[in-house]
């Protein structure tokens, strides 16, 4: 169980790396060509890093990926309006 929490809780460093990396990246490119909808996915990458590093501060890392699990599964169903 010790070696699937540690890939649980790397895959969620990267994860927070990655958001961040791109949230930064976004911004600036969006910035560059003007377009307000790249900067607000920069914005949206920033936010999801950060709450994930506030995760890994505050709380035990598999409920976050847990509960991100559960909102992928939610934001699917409305998206399509099917229900599981």
């Amino acid at each position: 169980m010790e070696h699937l929490y540690t890939k649980a809780l790397k895959l969620l460093y990267f994860t927070v790396g990655y958001n961040i990396l791109e949230g930064i990246i976004s911004i600036i490119a969006g910035a560059y060509a003007g377009s307000i909808a790249l900067v607000g996915f920069g914005l949206d990458s920033l936010g999801l890093g950060f709450n994930y590093l506030w995760g890994l501060w505050q709380a035990d890392p598999i409920v976050g990926i847990i509960v991100a699990l559960y909102l992928v599964k939610e934001g699917r169903e409305i998206v399509t309006g099917e229900e599981d």
